[in-house]
Formats: structure tokens, C-alpha cells, sequence
């Protein structure tokens, strides 16, 4: 923990450029801000407002950071995280490193993670686990597997994982290793943080174990989507059409599934136009679930993954 590491009044200020560009973001991908802070909650580093940020902070906190890993570090990638009345869910708990077992994906050591808001414990604050870091590395926990299971949940995390309070401008930099959660976000303000992931020179790639099996539900989801939804669309689409679009039209799916199928194109617009995202809980779990539903109402049999 480093405390104050950023002066509450440049945080504030931050927070305020922030939420002073979130109606431009909704403008680009054409949609209501509701409908946009509906579907997106993280921008990664693609966001001009993020990388400017990054850089702003790098300088500085290159110097933290290098004296407590006592190497030589170089900033991979920064992301920005946003919980609040639109995306309120816990984050489950994880390994860092666990995500980093495909090739194309260059692992990191370290993470800075920067409050720019007051985070009490309404406020979803870290939850660490002590001394994960020494346990073997896992494979990478997919939270949409129907079968996933949440170490958050269990005795051990309930008994020994230490939540951290922050106040805005305080830092914490933990082990890629650690296992990390977050609880649930129940009340104002808005939590805003400043992920900052480094690398460390000299310190060798960690062997991550590869998933087991061939459910790779986070990494082939959109795939998966789209197949899918081809079961119920194929009849209705024109040769120009996607199915996305084909499903969100048709008046016979339920309404809950047309609107999580509306917020899922504004995410995956936002992505393309400025960074964004969404975090656990927010549309993918939900938007699984709705159309296995919906094949199950149709009674058409569930895609497997590729």
C-alpha cells in the first residue's frame, strides 16, 4: 500500500474529466448515456483519456514501483475501472497471471492500482488473499462456465482475505500471483480506479498452466454468440445482415434478451471506437444465460464451443 501516492485534488480532477467525457463516448457509438453506462464500465489504455492519464502517471510511478521490486520495469498496458449503480458486481477471485497462458498474451509481475475515489467497504473494495502468490499458478478462472465455481465463496477466503480501504490518490501494487477479488458496490460515490500493469526486466516468463478441456468460455464467446443466435435467425437473414442484428429485430425473442443483445452491440461498438468494455456480472453472465433460455424456450439444443 502506498498512501497518497496521487494528491486528492489531481484525483478529483481526474474523476471529473472522466465523467465530463462519458457523454462523447455515448455519442460516438450512438446511443443514450443511460444506454452506454448500461454496457460499458473499463477502458483500456485505446481511450485517449486513459493513455493520457498513463503517461501523466508513469514518470512517477516508475520510481515507486522499481523501488519496491528493485528491478528496471517497463508499463505493458493501463486500464481504467469504473463500478457503480450500472455495474455493482463482485469481482471473483483470480490470479493475473492465470490469463496470460496464449502466447499472444505478454505476461506482467506487477500491478499498480491507483484509487482516484474514496473506496469504503460500499465502496467494492480489493480483496486480497495473503501469501497466494507462494501457491502454484491455477488455470485461468472462467467465470462463464456454467460450472465455475468462485474461490471468493469458500471458508478460506471468507476467514483470511484482507480488504483494503483507500482514500483517493492511494495505491496499491501487488505480485501478478496474488489472488485479487472485489467486493460488491452498494453506495455513492462512484469507484474509479487506475490499473497499471509493469514489467519487470530480468524476471522470466511464469508457466501458466493451459485450460483443461475445450470450454474456453471467455475466449470464444463471441463465437459462440453468433452461432447461437443463427439457430433462431438463419431463415429471417439476408446475406448482409448479422445475426446480431437479425435478433434484435425479430419480435418474438423476449425482451430481456433483445435489450441485453442492444447493450452487448454497445459494447462491442464501444470497443472499437474508444477501449470499452465490461467487467463481470455486467453483461456477459447475463447475456449467456438469457440465450440458453431462449434456445431452451425454442427447445433447440445449446451450441457446444468451438
Amino acid at each position: 500500500m502506498v498512501p497518497s501516492k496521487l494528491d486528492v485534488e489531481t484525483a478529483t480532477h481526474w474523476v471529473r474529466r472522466i465523467e465530463e467525457s462519458l457523454p462523447n463516448l455515448a455519442n460516438q457509438v450512438g446511443c443514450s448515456l443511460d444506454e452506454y453506462l448500461m454496457s460499458v464500465s473499463a477502458w483500456s489504455g485505446k481511450n485517449p483519456l486513459v493513455h493520457e492519464f498513463a503517461e501523466v502517471l508513469r514518470s512517477d510511478i516508475t520510481s515507486t514501483v522499481e523501488a519496491i521490486t528493485g528491478g528496471q520495469i517497463e508499463l505493458l498496458e493501463s486500464k481504467l475501472l469504473m463500478k457503480g449503480e450500472n455495474c455493482p458486481w463482485a469481482t471473483h477471485a483470480h490470479q493475473d497471471i492465470a490469463y496470460r497462458w496464449q502466447g499472444k498474451r505478454q505476461q506482467y509481475q506487477f500491478s499498480t492500482w491507483l484509487s482516484l475515489s474514496t473506496i469504503g467497504p460500499m465502496q467494492a473494495p480489493l480483496e486480497f488473499l495473503p501469501k497466494s502468490h507462494l501457491e502454484p499458478v491455477s488455470e485461468y478462472q472462467d467465470y462463464l462456465d456454467p460450472e465455475f465455481v468462485d474461490r471468493k465463496d469458500t471458508q478460506e477466503w471468507k476467514k483470511k482475505h484482507q480488504s483494503i480501504v483507500m482514500n483517493p490518490g492511494d495505491m496499491v501494487i501487488f505480485d501478478s500471483r496474488v489472488w485479487h477479488a472485489s467486493s460488491e458496490w452498494a453506495a455513492p460515490p462512484r469507484r474509479y480506479a487506475m490499473v497499471m500493469r509493469w514489467i519487470v526486466a530480468g524476471i522470466k516468463d511464469t508457466e501458466v498452466p493451459s485450460p483443461r478441456g475445450e470450454r474456453r468460455w471467455m475466449y470464444d464467446f463471441s463465437t459462440w454468440l453468433e452461432q447461437s443466435l443463427q439457430k433462431f435467425t438463419d431463415e429471417k437473414s439476408q446475406p448482409s445482415e448479422s445475426s446480431l442484428e437479425v435478433a434484435i429485430g425479430l419480435d418474438s425473442i423476449s425482451a430481456e434478451l433483445r435489450s441485453l443483445l442492444q447493450r452487448y452491440r454497445i459494447n462491442r461498438a464501444a470497443g472499437i471506437h474508444h477501449g470499452g468494455t465490461a467487467q463481470r456480472g455486467m453483461l456477459w453472465g447475463p447475456l449467456a444465460e438469457a440465450v440458453r433460455a431462449e434456445l431452451r424456450a425454442r427447445d433447440v439444443d445449446a451450441v457446444a464451443l468451438p
